[in-house]
Formats: structure tokens, C-alpha cells, sequence
């Protein structure tokens, strides 16, 4: 299984000391940590308050901070005054609200392109878009450009592809959507449809890191489809009642919702094989191939992909899925979201994560304050 050892490189999956396993009791490791990082763990507390102090025995050499605090905080805005108000030198998680409040400010803001990918999925195994030229349809009647420009306030860049363009396997070639109204009738006509149809969209109320204002977004496309016939009626659903009526339908019966994915690891697999493997479109349980999208040559090379070792074949392998998928259209890519972080000036060599809250802080320090009246 290739992605293994990429699996193994991340946080979710570190190896830990099969002598401590044995030493404790069952759950330990909920409460406890066991490790040989460049931090030891000092307190866990119950309000989600994390306390780390360097270890002075750590393998690479000592890390350059003696402590480090994390704060569990229950909104970004109040996360965003502490950090103005200089009582905590570091944020993630930022929306584009509480980066305004610290515009102006003696705060640094950065952005990177995370491993995160949002999406329109448009239900394959029922009509209307169990017909391909029904989904290439609304391909052409999308405007990604202005759907991102108008909804994901700087947070995030138009998608063309279904990876990340920071993940490596990305097929940079592929064809943006862009809107082509004409060739969008023209395929509906062909479909039986020329006067086009309705069809309901299931959108979900909250904020996610893939897709800060889906409610904003959902309104952006019934504006867009409406152009060429396709009417939208949204259903807004609270987080709990979308994955029941999305992601763990057991019946399938959604005709096209709005979703993401964000990864687990920073490999292909954890793209393509979740969201088009027809494994992933199991309705017995949890799925996460929202657009109950089957097809054996997919699922042919992605398994092909999964077994060999060689990343330029496993490149290849991934270039060709993501040219089926493109034309057969099951998912509407719609962007890619960035992770935002701001910190304090004096935070020195901290490097923005692919993920929110994945900081390597082996190499952090704080420069001292500069006296009053310097800059």
C-alpha cells in the first residue's frame, strides 16, 4: 500500500512506544503522550489549555523556546484580540472578519494554499444527473471565478482540478471550467432537457475550512444555473442534519449537495480514491464519494496507484483519473481555501502548515521587544 509511509509521516499516524502502550492501561493515551518530539508534555487540562516545555533530550538538539501554550478559544474573533492585545503571540483559523480587526495592526498575516479541495457533487446514480451531458452541462454553465471572488473574500483561489495544487500528482493541464451558456443548452437539449430542469441542493449553514460562506456560495450558483434553466432549490441543513442527509444517507436520495474534503495526508490516494473510488460509494455506511460516481477504469487505475512504489507512475496514474473525471464530470471542483496565521512580529521562522494547527515549532523563537519608540 503506497501511501503508507506518507501516512506514517503525519501526525495522525506516529508510531508510539509499543513499551508505554503495554505499561498503561487502555485509553492512556487519551489523557497522556508518549513521544521523542522536541516537546514533552507538562499539562492537559480539562478547558483544553496544552502546556509543552522543551525537551531537553531531544535527538535533533534542543528547540529554541522553553514553552509553548496552546489555547483552545471558542471563536475566531475573540482568538483575534487576544493576539491583538498581545496576550497570545500566534493564530490560526482566521476568518476574513477577524482578519479585517487586525488589519492596521502590529500583527503579521500570512496565507498558503492548504490541502483542502471544495466541491458541488452532483448525484450519478439518479436522474438527472445520471446523464453525463446533464453534469458537463452545469460544468459550462459555472463561473468559478466569480463564485470564489464573490464568496471566499481572498480565502481562496478558483479550482481547475480536484487535488490541491500544492499536492504533488496535481494535473495542471486540465481544463478550467468556464462558462459557455450556449454549449451548456446545446447539451441539455441533447439530454432531453431544452428546457432545462430543478433539482434540489443540499447546503449546509456553517462555516468550514474548505468553504467559509456555503450559504453565500449555494445562492452564487442558482444565480449562475438559472441562466441556462437548471433551477435550484436550496435545502439548508444544520452540520448534523447534512452529514445524515449527505454523507450517511443510507438511501442515496440527495440529488446534489456541497461538501469538501480536506487531507489526511498529503498524498493523491487520500484525494481521488476517497472521492471517485466506487469502494467510497457504499450506502451501507459512511460515504465519502458524494457523487456516488462508479466506474471500473477509475477504479482499476486508482487500485494500480495504491500498489506500486514509483511516484512517477503513480503520477501518471493520477493524471489519467483526474482527465476521466474531468469529463465525466460527477463533482464541480470550486476552489481551494488557504490556511491563514497571524503572529506577532517577533515570532521568528514559523513556517504556515498545509493543515490549521499542524506547526513545526522545532525551530521557533522570539525576538525580544524593541524599546518603546522603535519600530
Amino acid at each position: 500500500f503506497a501511501p503508507l509511509l506518507t501516512g506514517f509521516a503525519t501526525a495522525s499516524m506516529r508510531i508510539v512506544s509499543p513499551a508505554a502502550v503495554r505499561q498503561h492501561a487502555r485509553g492512556w493515551l487519551a489523557r497522556e503522550a508518549s513521544g521523542t518530539g522536541p516537546f514533552r508534555l507538562v499539562q492537559w487540562a480539562p478547558d483544553g489549555r496544552i502546556v509543552l516545555a522543551a525537551n531537553e533530550s531531544y535527538w535533533r538538539g534542543r528547540p529554541l523556546l522553553d514553552r509553548v501554550v496552546f489555547r483552545v478559544v471558542s471563536n475566531v474573533d475573540t482568538a483575534a484580540k487576544l493576539l491583538g492585545a498581545g496576550e497570545v503571540q500566534v493564530v490560526d483559523g482566521l476568518d476574513a472578519a477577524a482578519r479585517e480587526q487586525l488589519r492596521g495592526g502590529n500583527v503579521e498575516v500570512r496565507r498558503e494554499p492548504a490541502l483542502a479541495t471544495s466541491y458541488l457533487a452532483l448525484n450519478t446514480a439518479r436522474p438527472p444527473f445520471d446523464d453525463r451531458r446533464v453534469r458537463q452541462a452545469v460544468g459550462l454553465a459555472v463561473d468559478l471565478n466569480d463564485w470564489v471572488r464573490a464568496t471566499y473574500m481572498g480565502f481562496g483561489i478558483p479550482a481547475r482540478n480536484y487535488l490541491p495544487p500544492k499536492l504533488w500528482g496535481y494535473d495542471n493541464e486540465i481544463e478550467p471550467w468556464e462558462p459557455d451558456l450556449p454549449r451548456a443548452r446545446k447539451l441539455l437539449a441533447e439530454a432531453g432537457l431544452p428546457g432545462g430542469f430543478r433539482f434540489t441542493l443540499d447546503v449546509m449553514n456553517n462555516s468550514r475550512p474548505y468553504m467559509p460562506e456555503p450559504l453565500r456560495v449555494a445562492a452564487r450558483i442558482k444565480e449562475t444555473l438559472a441562466k441556462v434553466g437548471i433551477h435550484v432549490d436550496l435545502r439548508v441543513n444544520s452540520w448534523s442534519e447534512h452529514i445524515q442527509r449527505t454523507v450517511r444517507s443510507s438511501a442515496g436520495d440527495y440529488q446534489a449537495c456541497l461538501l469538501g474534503w480536506g487531507a489526511d495526508m498529503p498524498d493523491p490516494n487520500d484525494f481521488l480514491y476517497v472521492m471517485f473510488h466506487s469502494h467510497n460509494a457504499d450506502l451501507s455506511r459512511p460515504h465519502q464519494n458524494m457523487a456516488l460516481y462508479r466506474n471500473p477504469e477509475v477504479d482499476r487505475l486508482l487500485e494500480l496507484a495504491q500498489r506500486t512504489g514509483n511516484r512517477e507512475e503513480r503520477t501518471a496514474l493520477y493524471r489519467r483519473v483526474q482527465e476521466i473525471v474531468r469529463a465525466d464530470v460527477p463533482l464541480v471542483p470550486i476552489a481551494h481555501t488557504f490556511v491563514i496565521v497571524a503572529h506577532d512580529p517577533r515570532v521568528r521562522d514559523l513556517s504556515v502548515p498545509l493543515w490549521a494547527g499542524e506547526f513545526g515549532l522545532e525551530k521557533v523563537w522570539l525576538a525580544p521587544p524593541q524599546p518603546a519608540g522603535r519600530r
